[in-house]
């Protein structure tokens, strides 16, 4: 039978609510809230629920971002998440921002995803193919393969550094996560890495070898 998810999209510049059914999405809700979704998450939940033949009861599993990010804004989700997982009885799913990002930019070649961490430090993440994406610490060593694109959030403030590298900045824009991207990474996720919910935690700070300094010579 189908897995139903219910997705919860915090830490970002939009707050998102989505509900899966196998690999349909049957609802899809974002709004801009900025610093106020404490307040209105789970009012996007309950609106979600209004629009599907579903109860809260009904879910398998709910997901959300563990991070890296902004420790307030992941606290909002994952504190839904837990709450909701622990009422029904279901496993938490938590999804690393940076695949979530790479799901939110949607091309089929080699994709590095960045993502700033401020102060001239960046986390990155590579997504070639088939592999499975190494750690942030082990991306600053490669070399890119051809046609390599670099995306995410304020990615275009390092543009010229990492286009000598060789890495191609397609659009000619940044990546912003939306609810999109954490439903897509979300679906696949495998059901041996979903949490209880006493065990979620979060990862919104990588460890300083995880955080790369973007400098000619470091890249």
């Amino acid at each position: 039978m189908d897995k139903v998810l219910l997705n919860l999209l915090t830490g970002t510049a939009s707050t998102g609510v989505s509900i899966t059914k196998g690999d349909e999405t049957l609802i899809s809700i974002s709004i801009e809230t900025g610093i106020r979704q404490s307040e209105t998450i789970f009012k996007m939940i309950k609106d979600a629920f209004s629009y599907v033949d579903l109860t809260i009861k009904d879910i398998d599993a709910v997901s959300t971002l563990k991070g890296p990010g902004s420790f307030t804004g992941l606290r909002v989700g994952l504190a839904a998440a837990k709450a909701i997982a622990f009422a029904v009885n279901v496993p938490i799913v938590l999804v690393d921002t940076m695949d979530a990002i790479f799901h939110e930019a949607n091309y089929e070649k080699d994709v590095l995803t960045i993502m700033d961490a401020r102060r001239d430090r960046v986390y990155l993440k590579k997504h070639y193919g088939d592999e499975r994406a190494d750690e942030i610490s082990e991306v600053a060593a490669i070399e890119p393969r051809e046609n390599t694109v670099v995306v995410g959030e304020n990615a275009l403030k390092y543009k010229d550094i990492f286009t000598e590298k060789g890495y191609t900045f397609i659009p000619k824009k940044d990546v912003y996560l939306t609810i999109k991207g954490l439903t897509e990474a979300a679906l696949r996720v495998s059901e041996d890495d979903y949490v209880d919910s006493l065990e979620s935690r979060l990862d919104y700070l990588k460890k300083d070898s995880d955080v790369v300094t973007v400098k000619k010579e470091k890249l």
